[in-house]
């Protein structure tokens, strides 16, 4: 019998797959980035069609198979909220576009998982959010040094996560 796991978890990427099933990045808790399948949701009054949704946040129910991570539910799904203004959803769909480029796959990543649920969308300055997340993902990669996450201007912190991406030839 294969091992279940329930984690907290974003959809960073989707794509169809075969049919009728979607094709799904999923940042987790406690499995890092993985691959999954959500079978027949893109099929009319699918119960996954909103947690494979691109931006969607919730608790996923997951099977290692064979050759593929399998979603077998998902609690509590939050969908982008639509409150947002376009600059914040451009944002938040660029820091996880990042998450998904630049994550290894099924290895833990806690505090950049941590950091990812209390991101601060409310606050005016949306662009200082996004950089210091950028940040905080080149740090935790090993891309950016420690002592830059700190940083609080968004010049300085644009000129670091440059750096950052210039040492790593990226």
């Amino acid at each position: 019998m294969r091992e279940v796991y329930v984690t907290a978890g974003y959809v960073l990427k989707n794509r169809p797959y075969k049919e009728d099933s979607s094709e799904v990045v999923l940042f987790t808790e406690k499995l890092g980035k993985i691959h999954a399948v959500a079978q027949a949701a893109r099929r009319t009054g699918a119960t996954f069609a909103a947690a494979t949704q691109v931006g969607a946040h919730g608790t996923y129910t997951v099977i290692k198979g064979k050759q593929v991570w399998r979603i077998r539910g998902a609690h509590n799904i939050v969908v982008m909220p639509q409150t947002y203004t376009k600059p914040v959803r451009q944002a938040y769909l660029r820091i996880l576009a990042l998450l998904a480029r630049f994550l290894p796959y099924e290895e833990r990543q806690s505090a950049l998982f941590k950091k990812l649920e209390v991101l601060d969308y409310k606050k005016s300055d949306i662009a200082t959010v996004e950089a210091s997340y950028v940040l905080i993902l080149l740090a935790a990669l090993g891309y950016a040094q420690q002592e830059d996450v700190h940083i609080t201007d968004t010049a300085l912190m644009i000129a670091a996560i440059n750096r950052g991406i210039s040492a790593a030839q990226l």
